[in-house]
């Protein structure tokens, strides 16, 4: 999505200087995709009480990526957290468990705290989607591109034990502040209608790359609700498509990971810190 905010030559410097350069894949406009099916479904209510707009501006560093293949499903085993995300597997921290047999007390009553780490390795991939390494992040993890307009997209899975409401974080890049780069989603929870996330909207809540909360766009510009997904106990996935194509200054919407929590409070940085 493109606004009339900034003359074309300042657009071309800040491009030739900063951000995620993308490596292409080779995908061409013909490709196709196979939507991911969700195991269970969920009720996800747009916030209307809480919104925002985004107004600060920052800048990042230069990068060139390397192309890295695709993996599968994430896994759903929780394991210790460590800072390096190339070789750290998803991170879930979750107490609803109990090793005694014969309590009777409901250990989602209340619900312990709950947050997990999915990383972009580990989810399911259609094309063009594709996975490169990228320079800017700490510890080079892989993060999801697709160069085609509306085509392609990301699907990550997790578990939950306890019902309740869970909001969502997207680890991801944007190039420029507002809406003048490639950096929205459509995003579909479980088997539920897409909705419009224009993260380009938040991008004093990370900068370049950093942890962005589920919202849903609605106009005016960057008049965006949150977003919580009411979830029962089970498998659900999180699947986003980008709305824009790479562009002629070879910025695209990526992704590197996603983080569900539920807790309104939680911080995704104290999972993994982009820096």
């Amino acid at each position: 999505m493109r606004t009339h905010g900034s003359p074309l030559l300042a657009t071309l410097l800040l491009a030739g200087c900063f951000g995620e350069v993308i490596e292409g894949s080779g995908a061409g406009d013909s490709a196709t995709e196979t939507d991911a099916s969700a195991t269970d479904s969920a009720s996800v209510t747009v916030e209307t009480d809480d919104s925002g707009d985004a107004t600060t501006t920052g800048s990042g560093g230069s990068e060139t990526g390397t192309t890295a293949g695709s993996s599968g499903a994430a896994t759903t085993e929780p394991v210790s957290t460590t800072d390096d995300p190339a070789t750290t597997d998803d991170v879930t921290t979750d107490d609803a468990t109990t090793d005694d047999a014969t309590t009777e007390a409901d250990p989602c009553d209340p619900a312990p705290p709950y947050a997990t780490l999915r990383w972009s390795k580990d989810a399911e991939l259609n094309p063009p989607m594709f996975l490169q390494a990228s320079t800017l992040l700490p510890g080079n993890p892989l993060i999801a591109i697709s160069e085609v307009s509306n085509q392609g997209s990301i699907t990550y899975s997790f578990d939950v034990a306890c019902p309740g409401t869970y909001r969502i974080w997207g680890l991801t890049v944007d190039h420029q502040q507002y809406l003048e780069n490639p950096d929205t989603y459509l995003v579909r929870i479980d088997g539920d209608d897409d909705f419009l996330w224009a993260y380009g909207c938040q991008y004093d809540e990370g900068g370049m790359w950093g942890w962005r909360r589920l919202r849903s766009y609605k106009y005016p510009i960057c008049n965006t609700d949150g977003v919580t997904a009411n979830l029962g106990p089970g498998t659900h996935t999180v699947r986003f498509r980008n709305l824009e194509g790479k562009n002629q200054f070879n910025e695209i919407a990526a992704i590197a990971g996603i983080v569900v929590a539920n807790d309104p409070n939680f911080d995704p940085n104290s999972l993994y810190d982009p820096g």
